[in-house]
């Protein structure tokens, strides 16, 4: 018996330091490797926002203290990469019978939840 599943095809940014780099996932991926410095963190914190995942952690993530530096902690992270710009994440739903749809869900830093768009 077939059954319904969903995966992250595609995350991208419309500005900041992130913008020129889209990403695609393959089905099934289960983690993200990478030395340090190249964004891992940065790409699930992303995903959290769009997703509006644990609201409390994307505060923080959004707003850095006045005076805080890179060094103290990834406080204000977001803001630094989206840049005033938005993050794009694409999501395929396949159902029990093979049909899918694609949902691309969009959110800026200032945004309160996401924008949800359906792609058929």
């Amino acid at each position: 018996m077939k059954t319904a599943k969903t995966h992250i095809e595609a995350l991208q940014t419309t500005d900041g330091y992130l913008r020129e780099a889209p990403i695609t996932f393959a089905e099934g991926l289960t983690c993200i490797i990478g030395a340090r410095g190249t964004c891992k963190s940065t790409i699930v914190e992303t995903l959290r926002l769009v997703h509006d995942l644990d609201r409390a952690r994307i505060e923080g993530l959004v707003d850095a203290p006045p005076g805080s530096t890179p060094a103290q902690g990834p406080r204000g992270l977001l803001r630094e990469t989206l840049a005033g710009g938005s993050a794009v994440c694409s999501v395929r739903r396949t159902d029990e019978h093979g049909a899918s749809s694609v949902l691309r869900l969009e959110r800026s830093i200032d945004a309160e939840r996401p924008r949800i768009y359906r792609d058929d």
